[in-house]
C-alpha cells in the first residue's frame, strides 16, 4: 500500500530503520510517516465499511476484520449490597459491595459524622475490603462509590 510521493508503507519502513540511531529529527520523521499510514488505513476501512453497507461477508471478503464497536459507556452504577462488619480485630471493619461492571476503582470514604468531613481512602479495585485505623468506641460512617472512565457513581452508605 505505498503511495506516490514517498508516502506509504515503505517510507515508514525507510524512516523506522533510520530512526533507530536514536536521532530525535529521524524520529520525528518516523512518528510523521507512522500518522500518514494509520490515516491511509483508516479510510481504506471507512471506504470498506461503506461499501459492504453492513454485510459482514462483503466485510470479510475484503480481508479486514469485523469488530464490535465500542461502547461509550455512562457514569457507572452504584455499587449494591454495601455491608460493614466489625471483623474480630480492633480498630478494623470490613467492607463488602456487589461488583460494579466496567469500572476502574471504587472509592471509599471515611467520617466521623454524616455532615463530614469525609476523607478518601485510597482506590480499592477489590470489593471486599478491610478496613484499618479506627478508634474502638468512636462511630464511623462509610460510603462507598464505583470509579469508572465516565465518572463516579453516588455514593452509597451501608445500612
Amino acid at each position: 500500500m505505498s503511495a506516490r510521493g514517498g508516502v506509504g508503507l515503505d517510507d515508514l519502513a525507510d524512516k523506522t530503520a533510520a530512526a533507530r540511531s536514536g536521532d530525535k529529527v529521524a524520529i520525528a520523521d518516523r512518528n510523521a510517516a507512522r500518522l500518514v499510514v494509520l490515516n491511509l488505513f483508516r479510510s481504506l476501512a471507512a471506504y470498506v465499511q461503506k461499501v459492504s453497507a453492513n454485510d459482514l461477508s462483503t466485510l470479510l471478503s475484503s480481508g479486514f476484520e469485523a469488530t464490535k464497536v465500542p461502547v461509550r459507556r455512562g457514569i457507572p452504577a452504584a455499587p449494591g449490597n454495601v455491608r460493614l462488619s466489625y471483623n474480630g480485630k480492633g480498630g478494623q471493619l470490613y467492607l463488602r459491595f456487589g461488583r460494579v461492571a466496567g469500572v476502574s476503582s471504587y472509592m471509599i470514604q471515611v467520617a466521623t459524622s454524616l455532615e463530614g468531613p469525609w476523607v478518601t481512602r485510597d482506590p480499592v479495585t477489590s470489593t471486599r475490603v478491610t478496613l484499618d485505623g479506627f478508634t474502638p468506641g468512636t462511630v464511623y460512617y462509610i460510603r462507598v462509590a464505583a470509579v469508572g472512565s465516565a465518572g463516579t457513581s453516588a455514593l452509597v452508605v451501608p445500612p
